[in-house]
């Protein structure tokens, strides 16, 4: 519950920063009408909540359309990747590497020869959703939530950060090459977001976002950089009075 809890939180901080933060259910309307919590101290109790879940995780390629209970307790590496990407907001670069080296050397994920934006019940797919269809196999459709490509691409930027371009280089010329992808150009960082732009990746704004990319990846003027984070929708600002909406909408 840990895990399932950290990934809708860093989700939900990724595209709109400060939430709302709870950890238990509650029938009082007054506690339902909180205000936002800053993501640095919601992303504080997401690793400590990752960092308690990992150890009684299994340790095993994670199959998320096998039952229920597949879906439901998820393998450590799925908390590692989370974990990691906590860190990567955090601009925690070294903790990050450590956990996506580890997901990496255990060899249960790959890169496949597929088109650019194909999310397949394949070897890339770490932990994802049903795609208007009842079950899932080898082929069909599925929604990316987490997978091995944004493993990889995650590990290219924090090897950027750690001064180890080489590393970055060599995974973005790998995607490029499974991917047939032609993205050149000597700024490791700006290529990296290209991959992603490429091949769609749905964490695509949020890594311009902390990598400070708005300008010269999408052209935005320092008054439009606001536009990197999304509006909270009207209905929650409708049905919560102590929720603000973010700077510039």
């Amino acid at each position: 519950a840990n895990t399932h809890l950290a990934l809708l939180y860093f989700t939900m901080c990724s595209y709109w920063g400060d939430l709302p933060f709870k950890m238990q259910a509650s029938n009082s309307m007054d506690d339902m009408y909180i205000s936002r919590t800053s993501q640095t101290e919601i992303l504080k109790k997401l690793e400590e909540l990752l960092v308690e879940a990992i150890p009684v995780l299994e340790e095993k390629k994670n199959n998320c359309f096998v039952d229920a209970n597949s879906l439901f307790f998820v393998s450590k590496d799925v908390a590692r990747v989370i974990l990691a990407n906590v860190y990567v907001l955090q601009k925690n670069y070294d903790k990050a590497e450590e956990q996506l080296n580890k997901v990496i050397s255990n060899g249960y994920y790959s890169i496949a020869n597929s088109q650019t934006i194909s999310y397949l019940n394949n070897s890339e797919c770490i932990i994802g959703g049903i795609y208007a269809t009842r079950t899932v196999s080898e082929g069909e459709n599925i929604i990316p939530i987490l997978d091995y490509k944004e493993v990889l691409l995650t590990a290219a930027e924090c090897y950027y950060h750690l001064g180890k371009s080489s590393k970055a280089k060599a995974i973005s010329d790998e995607l490029c090459t499974k991917k047939s992808l032609s993205i050149s150009g000597t700024n490791e960082l700006e290529r990296i977001a290209k991959i992603r732009y490429e091949i769609q990746s749905p964490y695509y704004l949020p890594f311009i976002r902390r990598n400070s990319l708005g300008s010269s990846m999408l052209g935005l003027s320092s008054s439009q950089l606001y536009q990197l984070l999304w509006p909270i929708p009207m209905n929650e600002l409708a049905l919560n009075p102590s929720m603000t909406q973010n700077p510039g909408y």
